[in-house]
Formats: structure tokens, C-alpha cells, sequence
């Protein structure tokens, strides 16, 4: 049976109407007693056996409360007078179902004994009819304005009840949501906390190591604000590098730290697989680097225009291991006789910090140029 749409009311099967139901959380359980009790008034109100609040599905009606009809909790929707309260979005008033030309042919008639109605609609929050709140008899029954105005005020009742679940339920998001939010914040000021306590503890080195070798105060200024700008474009690159995997980018981070030597691009020969380095060890490469760069620049492969420099790495994988390993190797430049007899402040900085890092570096001076291994556990589950 078909009815045309007043205003206000929807199709059993609208998919705006059925997710409403659904957000009301109702369909969740059987019925619960605070509907029954609302039941119960509007039957004993208007001395009828039985009384229902029906959530209307597309092809069943559910009862969340009800009275009169034993342990029943719902029926298909073929035996539903309720659905045509849906679909105009109305009250609907029968006072015998055998003579009325909507549901006389309705099987809850002849099964169920239902003879005399009387439903208005109910809403979800958000305006969609959802169901409906009604009384029905075994007799028929002359409907009076009255009834239909205690029934309705019954079922205001019934529709608070829905709307505050549903701020309730709005309120339980939202501070989940915030609850949320705030455990972010407060992994992000960790993080950040934790960043700046890195670069830090590194200063001190810096400022130690370079009055070591620095031959006078201009020097040691100079080594010092070199050596910190390093650190600092490092650390900002694992801040604007960072990504929602929570890694730098290697090859991001080697192209940053040469970008002073553009100029000898032709230079280097880079090549590795893609990998992303946690911030701490983002930080120790990127100093590294620098420090490598730097004394290529002063001592080594830059200084000649014939010079190169080969940067290469891998990831070995173990099951319960995963290890970088990089190479820096440099050719064509001046000819390397021997060891340095005494290790320079790059040198000390880089061993210390790989040495924190449970990672190792091995140097080789050639007569074609210095080669370094570096080694550097990574996280199991950090490349991309």
C-alpha cells in the first residue's frame, strides 16, 4: 500500500530519515523502562490496552517501549500503522481499522486484533519523523480532540527525553575529541621538549671542542657560530621535513645540508633508497654532514674542480634489525699522505655522537681521498 508524501513527512526507505534514526543510538537494545513508563501513562490516560513507541525502519518497526503486548519488540513492516504516520508526518487517527481505507487491509488487523489507533509522530533532533507514539485498542473507538492533545503532550515528553540523549551523546564526542586534542598537545610539547634538550646537550661539545682547536678568540667564534648554524638548519629540518610518519627524509636532509656547495653539484654523485631518520638521528646526520662537507671544502675533494664526492647508503634488514649503512667516499682531490696525527673537533663531534647512538664510523685516508662508513641502527618500523 502506497500514500502519497504530505509535508513533513518522509519514505520509509529515505536514507536521511534512516541515518537519523540511527545517530539516536535507539535501535541500540530493547526497550528501556523510561519509555515504557511513557507508554503506560498515555494507556492508562486514555483506558487503552496498549501503547507503543515505534522507531520505523524501512522494512520493520522496533518498539523502544511498549505496553500491552506481552514480549513483542517488533513486527515486519507489513503490520505497521505506524509507517503511514511516517510518511506524512501527521498524527493518524482510526477509530475502526476494519471500515478505514489505509489499513483495513493491514495484517496486524485480523493477527494482532487491532482495531482502533491513534499515533503521532516522533522526531529525531535534527527534524526526520522517526517513529511514531501511539495508543491502540481491541474496540472501536471514537477519537476526541482531547485525546489527540494528551497523546501529543506525552509525546513532547518522549521527544525530550531523544533530544537530550543526543546532546548527551554530542557532549560525549565532543570531549573525546578534546580529551584527544589534548593528548596530541601534549605528545607534541613532549617532542618538542625533548628536540630542544638534544640540541642543547650538544652546545656544550660544540663550545669545548672548537676552543680546542680554534687558534684564537676570532676563531673560536667563528668555528662556534659556523658549527651551531649547522646544528640549527639540521634541527629545522627535521621540523619542516617532518611528516605524519614521523621521520626526515635522508636525501631531503643531504640535499639540504650541501645546498652551500650548488655551485659543485657536478660534484656529487648521490645515491640511496628512500629512508626517514627519527628527529635525534635527523639532527647528529645533519651535523655530520656539515662536518664532512666542511673539511672536504677546506682539506679535500672541493678544493680541487676535478674533485668528487660519492654518498651513498642502504638499509640491512635482520628480522628483529634494521641497520643504515652510509658511505662517504672522496676522489680527485689533494693526495692524502697520512692520518692526521691529532683528531679534529669534526672528528671527536661525529664519533661522540654516533657513539650515543649505539651507531660506529670507520675512516680510511687514502691516497685517493678519506672514505667513511657510518653505521646507524634504525627503528624496525621508520623507513617509507
Amino acid at each position: 500500500m502506497t500514500q502519497n508524501l504530505c509535508s513533513g513527512g518522509q519514505a520509509l526507505d529515505d536514507p536521511e530519515r534512516l541515518a537519523a534514526l540511527r545517530r539516536t543510538g535507539l535501535l541500540e537494545g530493547g526497550p528501556e523502562e523510561v519509555f515504557d513508563r511513557a507508554v503506560r501513562l498515555a494507556t492508562r490516560l486514555l483506558s487503552m490496552p496498549v501503547g507503543l513507541l515505534s522507531l520505523v525502519e524501512q522494512d520493520r518497526q522496533v518498539f523502544k517501549g511498549q505496553t500491552g503486548l506481552g514480549g513483542r519488540t517488533e513486527t515486519p513492516i507489513s503490520h505497521s500503522f505506524c509507517q503511514h504516520v511516517v510518511m506524512s508526518g501527521k498524527p493518524l487517527s482510526v477509530d475502526d481499522a476494519r471500515l478505514h481505507p489505509l489499513v483495513r487491509d493491514n495484517p496486524a488487523v485480523e493477527e494482532l486484533g487491532v482495531v482502533s489507533y491513534l499515533g503521532v509522530p516522533v522526531r529525531s533532533p535534527d527534524g526526520h519523523v522517526i517513529g511514531s507514539f501511539c495508543a491502540i485498542g481491541t474496540e472501536p473507538r471514537r477519537w476526541t480532540k482531547d485525546d489527540l492533545d494528551a497523546l501529543q503532550d506525552i509525546a513532547a515528553g518522549v521527544s525530550s527525553e531523544i533530544d537530550l540523549r543526543a546532546a548527551l551523546r554530542r557532549a560525549e564526542e565532543s570531549e573525546a575529541e578534546l580529551s584527544e586534542a589534548l593528548n596530541e598537545k601534549d605528545v607534541l610539547l613532549h617532542e618538542v621538549n625533548h628536540r630542544v634538550q638534544n640540541l642543547f646537550s650538544l652546545v656544550p661539545a660544540i663550545a669545548t671542542l672548537s676552543a680546542r682547536s680554534a687558534a684564537n678568540t676570532d676563531d673560536l667564534v667563528s668555528a662556534i657560530r659556523e658549527r651551531v648554524s649547522a646544528l640549527a638548519r639540521a634541527h629545522a629540518l627535521t621540523v619542516n621535513l617532518y611528516s605524519e610518519d614521523r621521520g626526515v627524509a635522508l636525501d631531503a636532509l643531504i640535499r639540504a645540508v650541501l645546498e652551500p656547495y650548488e655551485d659543485r653539484a657536478d660534484a656529487f654523485m648521490i645515491d640511496g633508497p628512500s629512508v626517514r631518520l627519527a628527529s635525534k638521528s635527523g639532527n647528529m646526520m645533519g651535523l655530520a654532514l656539515h662536518e664532512l662537507a666542511t673539511n672536504a671544502a677546506k682539506y679535500g675533494a672541493l678544493l680541487s674542480p676535478h674533485g668528487r664526492i660519492g654518498i651513498k647508503w642502504r638499509v640491512e634488514t635482520t628480522p628483529d634489525a634494521r641497520t643504515l649503512v652510509f658511505s662517504w667516499r672522496e676522489a680527485g682531490g689533494p693526495k692524502v699522505a697520512t692520518e692526521p696525527n691529532r683528531a679534529g673537533f669534526g672528528t671527536k663531534l661525529i664519533d661522540r655522537l654516533f657513539s650515543g647512538q649505539n651507531g660506529s664510523l670507520e675512516r680510511k685516508w687514502k691516497a685517493t681521498g678519506l672514505e667513511v662508513t657510518m653505521h646507524l641502527p634504525l627503528p624496525v618500523k621508520n623507513e617509507v
